[in-house]
């Protein structure tokens, strides 16, 4: 799933030398099914560094398909109270 989300807010007395990601994925990136962290680390110009870290949960809410053979009429084999029925296999599909 592409995940948009907001760049985390970064105040300082100092000057803000960087704000690197140091671990996930960035804003509008893909990210996989399951949880993930999401690590941003920042500096200011005086050497100092504050870290923070939020996790991203991508859940799969879509449902299977199914699709059933149709209903299936047979008549005895010649002679016997049964009948060998070939029955097809039902498809299945899923986006995951």
């Amino acid at each position: 799933a592409t995940v948009a989300y907001t760049l985390p807010t970064v105040t300082d007395n100092c000057a803000v030398d960087t704000r690197l990601l140091t671990q996930g994925g960035a804003p509008n990136s893909v990210f996989a099914l399951g949880q993930q962290l999401v690590t941003y680390t920042v500096n200011d110009t005086a050497g100092l560094s504050a870290t923070c870290t939020f996790s991203v949960l991508v859940r799969d809410s879509e449902l299977p398909v199914i699709v059933c053979p149709s209903n299936i009429n047979q008549n005895t084999d010649a002679g016997l109270c049964t009948s060998v029925v070939t029955v097809p296999a039902a498809t299945a599909t899923d986006n995951c």
